[in-house]
C-alpha cells in the first residue's frame, strides 16, 4: 500500500495594501481570513473587508514576504478569492489592495 504524507500550506502572513485612487490613496483592506500561521490542506479562500471607492481588488500570493516572486495574482470585484492552480506545499504570504 502506497502512502503519501500531506504537508499543508501554511499561510504565513498577510498584508492589506493601500493603492492610489482617483482622488488620493484608498485605504488598505482589512484582512479577515486566513490569519497568519494558518495551516490548510489546499488553497484557501482569502477574504477581506470592503474598501470605500474600490471598483475591484487585486490579490497576490507569494512564497516570500517581499513578494519578489509572485505565485498568483487575481483581480476580482468580490471581497473573497480562491486562487486557482496547484501550489507546492510550503509557506505563502498574501496581500490585497483596492483599485479605483
Amino acid at each position: 500500500m502506497h502512502r503519501s504524507s500531506l504537508i499543508p500550506l501554511l499561510i504565513a502572513g498577510a498584508l492589506g495594501v493601500a493603492a492610489p485612487g482617483a482622488q488620493g490613496a484608498l485605504r488598505a483592506p482589512a484582512l479577515q481570513a486566513p490569519v497568519a500561521t494558518t495551516k490548510v490542506p489546499a488553497s484557501p479562500t482569502l477574504t477581506w473587508g470592503t474598501v470605500k471607492g474600490a471598483a475591484q481588488y487585486e490579490v497576490q500570493l507569494s512564497a516570500d514576504r517581499q513578494f519578489g516572486s509572485v505565485a498568483s495574482t487575481v483581480k476580482t470585484k468580490n471581497t473573497a478569492a480562491t486562487l486557482k492552480g496547484t501550489l507546492i506545499d510550503g509557506a505563502y504570504y498574501w496581500r490585497v489592495r483596492g483599485i479605483s
